[in-house]
């Protein structure tokens, strides 16, 4: 009884310890040999089982963060180095026009004075006489100060010649001219390009013509010549604008446009041959004529358009 127990143990040991290698991954021992003469075989070591690592899950790959912008700061002023010429220059161009030709002579135009004739014909018993008039042109100089400016402007007009008629010589009309006019404005107020002015001015003009007289026939005293002559004097005061063109570039060179009002008064005188009978030996008879005339008016002058229909009535400052 007892060895049939102990070889059943013997039988059931080794399936026992096949199943648990099995399980564990280990081949099976042998089974123990029931020979007590046979040497049990070496068990050779079983491998440990190698596991390969799970590679590690590499990082999220991030887009680079935006560059914070550059901030380009002014320099200031006062660190900004500036020659002395690049100053000057600047605060020139930055100065109003005006500011420019204080201190400077301007030379230019300054309109038209007519001056009174006499009557324009010679004197006769029912002639139907009239006044005339002869144009001086005024060129003159101007000088501002600050606020206030001069103006001196000066006209004539002179002409005479010869004819020769019937191998007679003799002379043609003469005639002279002179006007003189003075003015005192002062600004107003200042622009950029332009100043407002108002002031007081005065004008005088002179003028003389002569008619020389035609021999009438031989032996007959010759007539008398026909000499006309007036004068003409202006007070009054003139306000308007003075356009300079510093807006495209030229600050030197202006226009004047101006309304005034002035008391006006005008003479003239003429002098003719007479309707007397001459006589041989005596100066041939005269008559004459002569009228006085007071007005008080408004005018206008130097108009801007007149740069394109008429004279230009233009100031250049040096």
């Amino acid at each position: 009884m007892r060895r049939t127990t102990l070889s059943l143990v013997l039988a059931i040991l080794p399936a026992t310890f096949a199943l648990r290698a099995a399980a564990q991954g280990e081949p099976p021992a042998p089974a123990p040999s029931t020979s007590a003469s046979a040497p049990p075989s070496p068990v050779p070591p079983s491998p440990v089982p190698t596991v390969a690592a799970e590679p590690a899950p590499s990082p999220p790959k991030l887009s680079p963060a935006p560059a914070p912008p550059t901030v380009v700061s002014e320099p200031h002023p006062s660190e900004v180095y500036e020659p002395a010429e690049a100053k000057a220059e600047k605060a020139e161009k930055a100065k109003p026009d005006h500011e420019k030709v204080v201190g400077r002579f301007g030379i230019g135009y300054f309109g038209q004075y007519d001056v009174p004739l006499g009557f324009g014909t010679a004197i006769a018993p029912g002639s139907a006489a009239r006044a005339a008039t002869e144009p001086a042109q005024l060129i003159g100089v101007r000088y501002w100060w600050s606020r206030v400016r001069l103006d001196v402007a000066f006209g004539w007009n002179m002409g005479s010649g010869t004819q020769t008629a019937g191998g007679t010589k003799s002379d043609q009309t003469s005639t002279l001219v002179l006007v003189g006019r003075v003015a005192l404005p002062v600004a107003l107020y200042v622009g950029d390009h332009y100043t407002f002015f108002a002031g007081p001015e005065i004008s005088y003009g002179s003028a003389g013509e002569t008619v020389p007289a035609r021999q009438t026939a031989p032996g007959v005293p010759r007539p008398a010549d026909t000499t006309h002559s007036g004068k003409r004097f202006t007070l009054g005061g003139r306000a308007g604008a003075e356009v300079q063109f510093g807006f495209i570039g030229i600050p030197h060179l202006a226009l004047d446009a101006t309304i005034g009002l002035a008391l006006d008064l005008t003479q003239g005188e003429t002098t003719g041959p007479g309707t007397g009978p001459a006589v041989p030996g005596q100066p041939a008879p005269t008559a004459s004529a002569d009228y006085a005339r007071t007005t008080i008016r408004s005018s206008t002058h130097h108009q801007p358009w007149n740069i394109f229909v008429s004279n230009v009535a233009a100031v250049y400052y040096f």
